[in-house]
């Protein structure tokens, strides 16, 4: 039937054979006089409506309107997650990028700030030594022994040196180890060690050491296992050692050089290793220095490894320190290459070239370590010792993560169609959910009124009691926290504050969860400022106030302490001024939605134990070592940093990026209350002080000590000055 009555045309019977497969409903035809009603029969009385003559042109334009209706139907919605499908695909890509960027950015200020630690680590304990070694060359017995010496010819030399023993021993704590040399490069006084080098001038390698000592320098020398410091007495070391050289004075004051003391035995390098040793991260991370020679002067953490592939003698009580060369092997030592040149004859590895030309860098692209591994690695030359510090990770274990990466991001291509579908029902769930939040207007029995705040878990309204008509502050969990362990968390902050009923600490009244499945919790309405605000406006505040309202902190705190509940995010911005009662200056502690039992089995399982959680220019120390950290005295940490930030107008660091104040925090020491407001009782200034320390032992015990330490103060802030200034700069408001 289709071929008599397409008579023969084969484009017009394809045409009629793809309308057979694409429309089988019915067609829509048009003509000079009006619409023709939609058939639904057969292709045989769809056929005979339509004239031979005009057959060619009608059903083109039948097959036209056929696939544009298919196209608006099912083509539209393919296209759209066709292009959906490329967007995400694009955005993954992009993610991808990024997140690796992100991760090489993160592996290089981990780098940076370890080599910064250490470098500021060795170079304080080395000025520290240096300072104290000074201390003992200026012991007036030690001078006068020594100008003996050097110039009484006919005096009772046994005796000098007997008292140079004498105090050395005593400063010491042992029998001492010295060379003293004069302006003739002579020495003039050994300890029973060197008896023989009595009267001996210095070798060459001694010369050079004791002329900068006589210039008034005191030496730090980097580790030695071989000592040449007297011709013919060269000596060899049971273990690496960091002697010192000293300017010894004559007595009576006198700033005159008169003799160049060499000393061993004082212990330092145990001290130099234990710092490097303590720098290190991971499986594979290590931190070590090196001198100009590119030779190693700490001890590497891979002692066994390097006895096992020959690099250093396989004994026990072998040491990599100035055994080691870091030089490239050109191949993976640990995984079986051996050497095909002389160790003189390898290249330095690019850190140590790179270092002892001065240059300081990292390189997170990989090189290969004296071992031959390919490493990841930071480095820091220090012209003034003459020794440089280098901090190594391995590459595969700094780029491990990438690895379960590119498998992540495998899936998620796999599954880009079931996550269109996810996302698109996500979005419109979490769209309805927002809606519903948005639209509560009641919450239990709480009427809510304006929007007061947003914090990172919630938003606080201005709402009414139904019965009481109190206004009280409501806050309800945002909806897309909704997981199990935000509600956990938000139950825990309410369960937690609800114990709490120091005047000094906002009270709460009431927890629940609506309906439409919101969670909330009504507290006490505060009409005030907070400590930040009042700082913003007004700068340092009075001595007698800020002792005021560190007293009421203290004693919200001394509640809770003893609870055994810390709040761990006290800050300006967490603490209120208010007139309450018909008192002014109430001082009210907010926000305890940090806040965690000193004893909890589950913690973990609620707090991710690897973030830092709170605010960093007021964190203690300890907080961001170990985020899990639940010491009460993290508490008076931030404490004392509220009050210098009162007492001061500024905050202990100031102008520094976030990533600098975790460093600061950690290394620095806070300058002094009285460096800024040289008028505050010096005994507050040492209080401050103590709260601010870096070790939580050298804190003051508890808040009940610190408060009693205030009290004791002679100065005070009287209700008739709260009252004044409440007067003069915020005049009481009526309650809404």
């Amino acid at each position: 039937m289709i071929e008599r009555e397409c008579s023969g045309d084969k484009s017009l019977h394809d045409e009629v054979g793809a309308l057979l497969r694409t429309e089988g409903n019915g067609l829509q035809a048009d003509s000079g006089t009006g619409p023709v009603p939609r058939i639904a029969g057969s292709m045989r009385s769809r056929l005979s409506i339509v004239s031979p003559t005009a057959s060619r042109s009608r059903t083109r334009s039948q097959m036209l309107t056929a696939v544009t209706r298919t196209i608006g139907n099912q083509g539209q919605s393919a296209l759209a997650i066709v292009l959906a499908m490329l967007i995400l695909s694009a955005f993954i890509g992009w993610a991808y990028i990024n997140v690796r960027a992100s991760l090489r950015s993160i592996r290089a200020d981990e780098l940076r700030l370890l080599v910064a630690t250490s470098v500021a680590a060795v170079e304080s304990y080395i000025e520290l030594e240096k300072a104290n070694v000074h201390a003992w060359s200026e012991k007036e017995r030690l001078r006068e022994a020594v100008y003996q010496l050097t110039t009484d010819s006919n005096g009772d030399a046994q005796a000098a040196r007997a008292t140079i023993d004498e105090v050395l021993a005593g400063i010491m704590g042992h029998q001492p180890q010295y060379l003293i040399f004069g302006e003739t490069n002579r020495v003039l006084a050994a300890s029973s060690q060197y008896e023989n080098a009595l009267g001996r001038r210095s070798a060459a390698d001694g010369s050079a050491l004791i002329t900068e000592t006589l210039s008034g320098k005191t030496l730090i020398l980097t580790p030695i296992l071989h000592e040449n410091m007297v011709e013919g007495h060269a000596v060899d070391l049971m273990r690496p050692e960091m002697p010192m050289m000293l300017p010894i004075f004559a007595p009576h004051d006198s700033q005159e050089i008169i003799a160049a003391m060499y000393l061993r035995g004082i212990g330092m390098e145990d001290r130099f290793f234990e710092l490097l040793q303590s720098v290190r991260v991971g499986l594979s991370g290590e931190t070590y220095a090196f001198d100009q020679k590119a030779i190693m002067i700490s001890e590497s953490r891979f002692n066994d490894t390097l006895r096992s592939i020959g690099l250093i003698d396989d004994r026990d009580d072998s040491y990599s320190c100035l055994s080691v060369q870091i030089r490239d092997p050109g191949g993976d030592l640990t995984r079986g290459y051996r050497l095909n040149t002389p160790v003189a004859a390898q290249p330095l590895t690019k850190m140590a070239a790179f270092a002892t030309a001065g240059e300081n860098d990292l390189d997170l692209d990989g090189y290969r370590d004296y071992r031959g591994v390919t490493v990841v690695g930071a480095w820091q030359w220090l012209p003034q010792y003459g020794f440089g510090i280098a901090t190594e990770v391995d590459y595969a274990e700094t780029y491990g993560p990438m690895k379960n990466l590119n498998l992540a991001f495998a899936a998620i291509g796999v599954l880009i169609l079931g996550s269109i579908g996810f996302i698109i029902y996500s979005a419109r769930y979490m769209a309805r959910m927002r809606r519903q939040a948005s639209n509560v207007q009641n919450v239990g029995p709480y009427a809510l009124g304006r929007l007061l705040g947003e914090g990172g878990m919630g938003q606080v309204y201005l709402a009414q009691h139904a019965l009481l008509k109190r206004p009280t502050a409501v806050k309800l969990l945002h909806p897309e926290n909704l997981n199990v362990e935000s509600i956990a968390r938000f139950e825990r902050e309410v369960q937690l504050s609800s114990k709490l009923s120091h005047p000094n600490t906002i009270e709460v009244y009431d927890y629940g969860q609506t309906a439409e499945g919101i969670f909330y919790y009504a507290m006490e309405y505060l009409q005030g400022i907070t400590l930040s605000t009042l700082i913003r406006d007004e700068g340092e505040l009075p001595v007698a106030r800020v002792i005021y309202f560190l007293e009421s902190i203290c004693k919200s705190l001394r509640e809770a302490h003893g609870l055994g509940i810390v709040h761990r995010d006290i800050k300006p911005q967490n603490i209120m001024v208010c007139q309450r009662g018909g008192e002014s200056d109430v001082v009210k502690v907010l926000d305890f939605g940090l806040v965690k039992p000193m004893q909890s089995n589950d913690h973990a399982k609620i707090t991710r134990t690897m973030g830092v959680i709170g605010t960093p220019l007021y964190m203690a120390p300890e907080r961001i070592r170990e985020p899990s950290s639940n010491d009460p005295r993290s508490d008076i940490y931030s404490l004392g940093a509220v009050g210098f930030n009162l007492l001061t107008g500024h905050d202990i660091f100031n102008d520094v990026s976030d990533f600098d104040v975790y460093f600061h925090i950690i290394n620095t020491v806070p300058p002094r209350v009285r460096d800024l407001a040289p008028n505050i009782p010096p005994e507050l200034d040492q209080l401050i002080a103590e709260c601010l320390e870096k070790e939580v032992g050298k804190r003051p015990e508890s808040v009940v000590a610190i408060l009693n330490r205030l009290q004791a103060l002679p100065v005070q802030w009287t209700t008739a000055m709260a009252e004044a200034w409440w007067q003069s700069a915020y005049a009481p408001k009526s309650s809404p």
